[in-house]
């Protein structure tokens, strides 16, 4: 699998216009791959990107100026996210829509520790092909006080990987083969 990392350079959010170039440019870059312009983007009725008839997979991912692309032969869900001060707090948050283990587990880890639950259920949730409404509330993502490395349900499970993108930064995939990734940087 690669993660293809892209930064805008005037440190903007990327829109959702940028994403069909941005995935297309990832796909050029991975040498594997056929034409990039034989590879129509489509989407199914949650909006999730797909190619249709493909053995390729990919999932994607913004926040603030960076925008991810994970591609490989498998199924897989990616998440980002930029640490931040969350406005209404990530214990109202937790409370909401985290299960009470993962509360407790944000207990003791912070604010980190909601970022890394956060990451992992909208990788877990992307993998799935649902949406946040479908499983947030309903997804699992720490076992015995730790976070799991494979998770369950929804019919799929996947292995989860925490990635390091840099600090401030969260990044998780899930996997429905165990893999490496490799990040891959462009401008």
């Amino acid at each position: 699998m690669d993660l293809f990392i892209f930064r805008d350079p005037r440190d903007e959010k990327h829109v959702s216009e940028d994403t069909d170039n941005l995935i297309q440019k990832a796909l050029m870059a991975k040498a594997s791959i056929p034409s990039a312009d034989t590879m129509a983007i489509l989407r199914t009725g949650d909006g999730k990107p797909y190619f249709r008839d493909s053995d390729i997979f990919f999932s994607v991912s913004h926040t603030g100026p960076y925008f991810g692309c994970l591609i490989g032969k498998h199924q897989a869900g990616l998440d980002m996210q930029i640490e931040r001060d969350v406005k209404m707090g990530v214990s109202a948050i937790a409370e909401r829509y985290f299960t009470d283990s993962e509360c407790d587990y944000i207990e003791d880890h912070g604010d980190e520790g909601f970022f890394d639950i956060w990451v992992r259920k909208e990788a877990y949730i992307k993998f799935l092909g649902i949406t946040l409404g479908d499983g947030l509330s309903s997804i699992e993502t720490v076992e015995n006080g730790k976070l799991k490395s494979v998770m369950e349900g929804g019919g799929s499970s996947a292995y989860m990987y925490a990635l390091d993108l840099g600090k401030g930064i969260k990044c998780a995939c899930a996997l429905a083969e165990e893999d490496r990734i490799w990040i891959k940087k462009t401008a």
